[in-house]
C-alpha cells in the first residue's frame, strides 16, 4: 500500500525538520536483574506455562493471552497470584506460584529500587519526573511506588482515569504548582493532546506492546517550545517476557521509521 499508492504523494515532516534548535532527546532501555527468589518463582511459572501448552493443545487460544499477560506483569508483583483458567469452561489450567512476604513490610522489587535511584538522580538536577505504569488495575505497584517515594522525601501525584480528559491539563498544572516531584499515570491517559513540558524525565515502569502508545507517550515533553533536554527510560526485567516485548517494540519502531524514510542501526 505504501509503495504503490502513497510513496509519491506523501511528505513526512518531523520536529527536527521544522527547527534545528530542539534540545536533545534520549531513549534509554534499562535492563534489571530479578532477585534470586523472584527469578526462581518466575522460572517455575514459565515452566508451568510450557507444560500447559503441551497438555492442552486444543485449548491454547482459551488461556494463552491471559497467561502471557500474567508472565509480563509477574516480575512486578510475584505475590497474590490467582489461577489461570480456560476462558470458556472456567477450568483451572495452572496457578502461578507466589513468593512469601514478611507481614507488615512493603515489598520492593529491584525495579522499584532502580526507579527510586533514577528519580533521585534527576530530582537532584532540578527535574520533574513522569512515571508510566500500565497495569494500574491489576497490581499494587502504584501504592508501592508512592510509599517508597514518600519514605525518601519525594512528593508524587497519581493521575487516574476518574479525572476526565477535559480536566487533566488543569489537574496536572495544579499539582505541578503544588510542587510535586513525580507524576504517575497510565500512558493512555496522556498519550494525546497534552504537553508536559515540566517533566523532562520520563520513565516507563511498565510497557505493553502498542507502538502508537509508546511513541505518543514518550514525546509528551518533547514539544516545539521545550527548552531542556528530555530523557526517556524504559525499565524491564532481563530474561523475561518484558525483555521480549522490548525487542518486539524495537522491531516495530524500526519498521515504522523505515516507512517514514528514517533508517538507523541502533
Amino acid at each position: 500500500l505504501f509503495s504503490k499508492f502513497l510513496l509519491d504523494k506523501a511528505v513526512f515532516v518531523t520536529l527536527s525538520d521544522i527547527t534545528s534548535d530542539l534540545p536533545n532527546y534520549h531513549e534509554i532501555p534499562v535492563g534489571i536483574e530479578m532477585d534470586q527468589e523472584t527469578k526462581s518463582y518466575y522460572n517455575q511459572f514459565f515452566s508451568s506455562f510450557r507444560t500447559a501448552l503441551r497438555e492442552h493443545p486444543n485449548e491454547i487460544n482459551k488461556f494463552i493471552f491471559n497467561a502471557i499477560q500474567r508472565l509480563n506483569i509477574y516480575p512486578d508483583q510475584p505475590y497474590n497470584q490467582t489461577p489461570i483458567f480456560n476462558n470458556d469452561t472456567d477450568q483451572q489450567i495452572f496457578c502461578p506460584p507466589s513468593i512469601s512476604r514478611i507481614p507488615g513490610k512493603m515489598y520492593a522489587s529491584n525495579k522499584d529500587k532502580k526507579l527510586l535511584e533514577l528519580i533521585q538522580k534527576h530530582k537532584e538536577n532540578g527535574e520533574k519526573v513522569l512515571v508510566y505504569v500500565h497495569w494500574v488495575n491489576k497490581l499494587d505497584c502504584v501504592d508501592r511506588i508512592q510509599h517508597i517515594l514518600k519514605k525518601n522525601g519525594i512528593t508524587s501525584a497519581f493521575l487516574t482515569a476518574s479525572i476526565t480528559a477535559r480536566e487533566r491539563e488543569k489537574w496536572i498544572a495544579d499539582k505541578t504548582k503544588e510542587g510535586i516531584d513525580v507524576l504517575i499515570c497510565n500512558p493512555n491517559l496522556v498519550k494525546e493532546g497534552l504537553d508536559l513540558l515540566d517533566f523532562t524525565t520520563i520513565i516507563f515502569y511498565q510497557l505493553d506492546d502498542k507502538l502508537f502508545t509508546l511513541r505518543q507517550a514518550s514525546r509528551r515533553s518533547m514539544r516545539l517550545n521545550q527548552s531542556h533536554d528530555v530523557t526517556v527510560y524504559i525499565l524491564y526485567f532481563k530474561d523475561t517476557v518484558q525483555e521480549n516485548i522490548i525487542c518486539l517494540m524495537a522491531n516495530k519502531l524500526q519498521a515504522a521509521m523505515a516507512i517514514a524514510g528514517k533508517f538507523s542501526e541502533e
